[in-house]
């Protein structure tokens, strides 16, 4: 808000005036501004007798305001702020109040003095005692009231200063002085309008009422009633706009309305957003710009009014936008019109850049001296106004007004103010984090650009530029891009980079249909000219002093007609240089939006480029006239001329899609290049040498011919890369048959590779005409069979500028690299389906001149743990074979384990039998056609991932230094055939309480957690182990048998486990079949007399088979040999299935257990059945024959809903060593039905654990019988 001055953008503060005892004064003021609420403002005076000077005369108006005056006198406010106090303190000392009379009459004397001055102006009086220290007794009684007499005043107006108190002694002041100002303004408002009443009768006007309104309002502000001053400065406001402009000085009278309404727009919106009434303010604010954005007044004014006009403007943007940003949540007002602080700078930048377009267009109209300058014009009386320096002063015309604002715009920086406008828009919008307007940002940096072109800052507008048409060529906005290349040009000439310029020459000129035709053409003559001359001299990427100097004449007045703001150019002629235009700035009623207006400037751009020529950018302007074009710049002769003459033009080379110098040239030359297919030609023409075929098409998106031009395709083979001429071949396109014609194959030449006999320059040199496709031919014999990779392609133009297509590695297969033409049918490969050349083949194998071998891999697609998959590796000569070698490798991808892999044994051979580790196989000489097989075993001996690979290396007979590397790669899963789940149970019904190896520190419930979650068993009784397997091959399987293999234990010693049953090895009588998902369960029993801790049970033995043959898949090798060689195909051998009735044996670990003493036996006993309401017995048999100590016991009997108990629900024993006890209860039944008896839990304190010794046992209770 530097913009203003202080009094038009703060509050304003009541003004005391501090008369007598200077030495207090800064004590005083200090108070009245910092600690008092609100704040006061004051000034000093030394003697009270001097007060005169300080109130002045009040003046009487005889005669009214007339219209045509001024509106609000310039000083009114800091008058009032600063000069014209509100109250008169006067500060007397006690002692000469209540002393001797001389001093009395002397204080008497300055109360008089300062009365009658303050009585000119009304101000209000306060008489301040002051004193050192408080005293026993008041002021006396008549000396208070004579001085309020004296005074005039009140007796509330005589206050008490005791300056021991410090700075509160003040408060006594600060309130009274508060309250006597804020009735002075009251009724200063009053008299105001008391007297506008009086003149509205004789001689109304809008000025007096502005005048008067604005009066109110102030003094409404000074005294705190911000509702009323903002009620008021609006009402000022509205009669403003109401002022009549007219003669004698129409332009003058309208600065004049618009500086005072800026003033008043600025008091009513801070006002307004102070009570939070932002809507408001928006609706204020965009009022505010209906009237004065788009004023009738301006319409043909001279431009150094439009450049002042559009400097105005900017500031209201600006103000308003920093208003909000200082005073608003933004987030609360996101939605709400002109609140938005990021679009208002937005705004407020493009104003300042109209303002500086309308400033140089008028330097550049300017013919005759200037009548009044800044220097010899003073600001008028009035707001707004301004007179020419005296004496005396004088008024100005109209016209010496315009040269007065044109002064004052070249005095500014305009570029600069507009840059960090934008800087701050721009950073708005970036804190907008993911939600920012990208466009909108980049549109920010190229205005940014412009002003830094126009500052003469080029290395940052050309940095600021590249990014913008990055963005404008990803998103395909052609016309921001046409506006902003012509910049870059700009940008390049002035850096002297020959290179830069060249490149953006070349795109502007392929934007056909968004530039105009005498655009496009001349930027296409200009590069092709610049090109011809690269390399006259050193390599320095500089432009030539010819370029910069006798070609590039200087920018023409007016507006740039490329300028990214996309605003006409202004008219040429001196007459209508002279009238201004609005057009940057005008917009609709409401307050106006900056994405809105980019998206019509870039319709303004395209519109202005179609039909602008490149006077502001080429370097072609400043020749002789071109009869095409009428007087102005040439085109690219004049600058093929003078690069001609030049010593220092630079070779230059292009990476096309590359930035940043080639990052646009996709659109200027594109690129169609591809492999034809291996039987492309037939063999009568091409011999059976294997020589493959290249065609390249390269489209010019350019309005001028490219002469000199030649071809060079780089290609990659297994020994390195290499570098072939190609041949103009335009019959590529137009081949009418399946073949080329001869003509075409008598230019390819022989089969010879072009890096032993390089085609001539003449040759291989061809022209690139504008808006069509070129072909060339490349025709090689490979050296080696294998892969063949399109590398890069060179377009040489002239003798020092080349063009380069690196062909990515991916994506592949892109038949048109760049934008071939607007059209459907040149967007199109340049290669017609007859010379079967295949756009976007980049990649071939190249056939070798004899038929090379196939591999195949015949393989289950997945195998399961246990199992030993057959497999077979063949192979079929398409011509003899000297002899090879066959390596066949497998491998868990985890590398934690080795796949086994076996060979075969021979049909007929019983398995085991001949079985032998898989090793490399030696292959013999075999003729054309013959078929080979081997056949292995793959042992699978765990779940994962097998990579397994085939090599075949082998010479081929006719071409003993051809080696042949045939390779077959596959991915084999191996998953479980089964998962086991297993649950073990001891004795039943007779729930135990174990004591593990550890002694009695813990204990475990049998069946339940024992030592880290195993399960515990007791010793030396019948336990019960149940397997229930579950199948998961993906295939149907078949279990045979299901054994328990128990742990093997040293020689001598009785095993751990023992199976009372016998044999664990469970045949089942009819071979079990199992789906996937389907469970199989087995039952042992077992038992152990040696107490341990983690005993491990062995593991589960199933034998198990599929029910059907595993389905071979076939994987090949992808060599293929050429047409017309012998190839004898021999009869397809069968895959050989799996022996029949293979046996596959997995074992599932089993878990570990604890096997402990029984501390505690209970044993539940109660009748199967009862009858309702008839008691029975239910005891528990406590058992602690195994206990060597006395055991402290807890029973607790659970839950009793539905039984009537009999006996106590918890009961404390005591169980001796060895011994026996029983607890009883009677139970009466209340319902029929089987009925849950309750839980009984018995708890061992001293081991920390419990037993349930219920067991979810139940009694069935039969009803109870009617009696009859």
């Amino acid at each position: 808000m530097n913009y203003y001055p202080p009094e038009a953008v703060t509050r304003p503060l009541a003004l005391a005036a501090l008369l007598g005892r200077p030495d207090l004064h800064a004590a005083a003021r200090e108070f009245l501004r910092s600690s008092h609420n609100p704040p006061i403002n004051s000034i000093g005076v030394a003697e009270p007798g001097a007060s005169s000077r300080l109130f002045g005369e009040r003046k009487t108006v005889t005669n009214p305001a007339t219209p045509g005056s001024g509106i609000i006198k310039a000083d009114w406010l800091a008058k009032h702020r600063q000069r014209r106090p509100a109250v008169a303190v006067v500060l007397l000392d006690r002692s000469a109040v209540a002393g001797n009379p001389s001093d009395w009459k002397r204080s008497c004397a300055a109360l008089e003095a300062v009365r009658a001055a303050a009585r000119t102006r009304g101000a209000r009086l306060v008489v301040a005692v002051v004193q050192e220290a408080p005293m026993g007794l008041d002021l006396p009684e008549e000396r208070a009231a004579e001085l309020a007499k004296t005074a005039g005043v009140d007796r509330r107006c005589l206050v008490t200063v005791i300056l021991s108190e410090g700075a509160a002694a003040w408060r006594p002041v600060g309130a009274v002085v508060h309250e006597q100002a804020a009735a002075f303004y009251s009724d200063d408002a009053r008299r105001v309008q008391q007297a506008h009443a009086d003149r509205r009768l004789q001689a109304p006007s809008y000025e007096a009422n502005a005048r008067t309104a604005f009066k109110a309002a102030a003094l409404a502000e000074f005294r705190g009633d911000r509702a009323k001053a903002a009620r008021m400065y609006s009402t000022s406001y509205g009669e403003v706009v109401k002022v009549a402009i007219g003669p004698p000085t129409p332009l003058q009278r309208h600065f004049e309305c618009a500086a005072v309404a800026e003033l008043l727009h600025v008091k009513v919106v801070t006002l307004l957003l102070t009570q939070a009434r932002v809507p408001d303010a928006c609706t204020q604010f965009c009022g505010h710009l209906r009237r004065f954005r788009s004023p009738p007044e301006l319409v043909g004014a001279p431009l150094g009014a439009v450049a002042a006009h559009a400097g105005w403007l900017s500031r209201q943007y600006a103000a308003m936008a920093e208003l909000l940003s200082g005073r608003v949540d933004l987030s609360a007002v996101a939605d709400q019109p002109g609140a938005n602080p990021a679009e208002l700078f937005l705004e407020a930048a493009m104003a300042a850049i109209a303002r500086r377009r309308a400033s140089d267009a008028a330097v550049a109209a300017r013919s005759t001296p200037l009548q009044a300058k800044a220097a010899t014009v003073i600001p008028g009386r009035f707001i707004g106004t301004a007179v020419l320096r005296g004496p005396p002063a004088m008024p100005m015309t109209d016209a010496q007004y315009c040269d007065y604002l044109e002064s004052q715009e070249a005095a500014v920086d305009h570029s600069r103010a507009a840059i960090e406008l934008l800087r701050v828009a721009h950073g708005l919008y970036t804190r907008l984090g993911p939600a920012r307007p990208a466009r909108l940002l980049y549109r920010i940096g190229g205005l940014m650009a412009t002003e830094y072109l126009a500052a003469g800052d080029v290395a940052n507008a050309a940095k600021l530029l590249e990014g913008c048409a990055a963005l404008q060529r990803q998103e395909g906005w052609r016309a921001p891009l046409a506006a902003t290349l012509a910049q870059l040009r700009d940008c390049a000439l002035r850096r002297g980079a020959t290179k830069d310029y060249v490149a953006a020459s070349l795109e502007l000129s392929a934007l056909v249909g968004y530039v105009s035709d005498e655009v496009a053409e001349a930027a296409g003559e200009d590069a092709v000219a610049a090109i011809e001359a690269a390399g006259t001299g050193p390599a320095a990427d500089t432009v030539p002093a010819s370029m910069g100097t006798s070609i590039l004449a200087p920018t023409p007045a007016g507006f740039s007609p490329l300028d990214s703001a996309g605003t006409p150019e202004a008219p040429t002629s001196p007459g209508e240089q002279q009238s201004g235009t609005l057009n940057a700035w005008r917009s609709s009623d409401a307050a106006p939006s900056a994405v809105e207006e980019s998206a019509a400037e870039v319709d303004a751009a395209a519109d202005a480029l179609k039909a602008a020529d490149l006077s502001s950018s080429s370097p072609t302007a400043g020749a002789a006239a071109s009869s095409k074009r009428g007087p102005g710049p040439v085109g690219g002769a004049a600058v093929k001329a003078g690069l001609h003459r030049s010593e220092s033009t630079p070779a230059m080379h292009f990476t096309v899609g590359a930035p940043p110098d080639g990052a646009g040239l996709s659109s200027a030359l594109a690129l169609s290049v591809g492999f034809a297919k291996p039987d492309a030609f037939p063999t009568a023409h091409l011999g059976r040498d294997g020589a493959v075929t290249i065609g390249v098409g390269i489209w010019s998106g350019l309005t001028a011919p490219l002469v000199e031009t030649r071809v060079e395709v780089v290609l990659e083979d297994r020994t390195g890369q290499i570098s072939l001429d190609a041949v103009p071949a335009p019959e590529l396109l137009a081949a009418l048959g399946h073949t080329p014609s001869h003509a075409l194959l008598e230019r390819l030449g022989s089969t010879m590779p072009l890096t032993e006999q390089r085609l001539s320059d003449a040759d291989g040199v061809a022209a690139l005409q504008p808006q069509a496709w070129a072909t060339w031919a490349v025709r090689w014999a490979p050296r080696h069979a294998g892969p063949l990779r399109l590398r890069r392609v060179v377009l040489y133009c002239g003798t020092a500028t080349s063009f380069t297509w690196q062909l990515p590695e991916a994506p592949q297969g892109q038949a048109v690299i760049g934008q071939a033409g607007s059209s459907f049918g040149s967007s199109l490969p340049p290669f017609r389906k007859a010379s079967d050349v295949e756009a976007g083949l980049w990649t071939l194998e190249a056939p070798s001149r004899l038929a090379a071998p196939e591999l195949k891999v015949h393989c289950a697609g997945y195998g399961m743990v246990g199992e030993r998959l057959a497999l077979e590796v063949a192979s079929q000569a398409g011509a003899a074979v000297a002899g090879g070698t066959l390596t066949v490798t497998a491998a868990y991808r985890e590398g934690l384990c080795a796949p086994q892999l076996l060979f075969a044994p021979a049909r007929g051979v019983p398995a085991g039998d001949a079985e032998e580790e898989a090793a490399p196989v030696k292959l013999a000489a075999v003729e054309a056609g013959a078929r080979t097989s081997n056949r292995y075993l793959l042992a699978l001996p765990r779940h994962g991932q097998i990579r397994l690979t085939a090599t075949l290396t082998c010479n081929l007979a006719e071409a003993l230094e051809n080696t042949v590397t045939m390779s077959v790669a596959l991915e084999l899963t191996v998953e479980q055939p089964f998962s086991v789940t297993t649950t073990l149970a001891g004795p039943p019904r007779v729930p135990q309480l174990l004591l593990p190896s550890g002694g009695l520190s813990t204990a475990a419930a049998l069946g339940g957690g024992g030592v880290e979650g195993r399960a515990a068993l007791p010793l030396r009784s019948r336990c019960m182990l149940t397997a229930a397997l579950r199948a998961t091959a993906p295939c149907e399987v078949i279990i045979e048998s299901c054994a328990l293999e128990l742990p093997e234990v040293d020689p001598g010693e009785p095993p751990a486990v023992l199976l009372p049953n016998g044999p664990s090895d469970l045949a089942l009588p009819a071979p079990a079949n199992l789906r996937t998902g389907d469970i199989h369960s087995a039952l042992f029993s077992l038992t152990s007399s040696t107490a341990a801790h983690g005993m491990p049970l062995g593991s589960l033995l199933v034998r198990w088979r599929r029910a059907l043959p595993a389905q071979k898949r076939t994987h090949s090798s992808s060599q293929a040999a050429p047409p017309g060689s012998p190839v004898r195909r021999a009869p397809q051998a069968g895959v050989l299935p799996p022996p029949p009735g293979e046996t596959v044996a997995t074992r599932l670990p089993l878990p570990v257990v604890d096997f402990a003493e029984p501390l505690l036996s209970v044993t539940a006993d109660h009748p199967s059945s009862a009858t309702a309401g008839t008691p029975f017995r239910y005891q528990i048999v406590l058992d602690g024959r195994n206990c060597d100590e006395q055991q402290q016991l807890m029973v607790a009997l659970g839950d009793t809903t539905g039984w009537v108990l009999s006996g106590p629900r918890k009961q404390a024993l005591s169980l001796l060593p060895r011994m026996r006890a029983k607890l009883a209860w009677q139970l009466v039944a209340v319902n029929p039905g089987p009925q849950p008896l309750p839980s009984i839990q018995v708890a061992v304190p001293g081991v920390n654990a419990r037993v349930d010794a219920s067991g979810g046992r139940q009694v069935f209770v039969l009803p109870a019988a009617i009696p009859v």
